[in-house]
């Protein structure tokens, strides 16, 4: 992150995925998931930086186990 913004709009975004996928397993109680998917005012859905998204929410995957 050499520039002064930081790399925005989009690196703040892509590092929050990074790490709620890789640091925090894709949980739903973790904040990387609520900026990520949630409502709140801190959100990815009410960033001033977007201005049209497409957020799909990943589907529940259950573990298989196999004999």
């Amino acid at each position: 992150m050499k520039k002064l913004d930081g790399g925005r709009p989009e690196n703040p975004w892509v590092l929050n995925a990074i790490k709620l996928f890789t640091h925090m397993d894709g949980s739903e109680d973790s904040m990387c998931w609520k900026v990520m998917y949630g409502n709140d005012t801190t959100s990815l859905r009410n960033s001033g930086d977007v201005e049209i998204f497409d957020i799909h929410v990943p589907t529940k995957t259950q573990d298989l186990d196999f004999i």
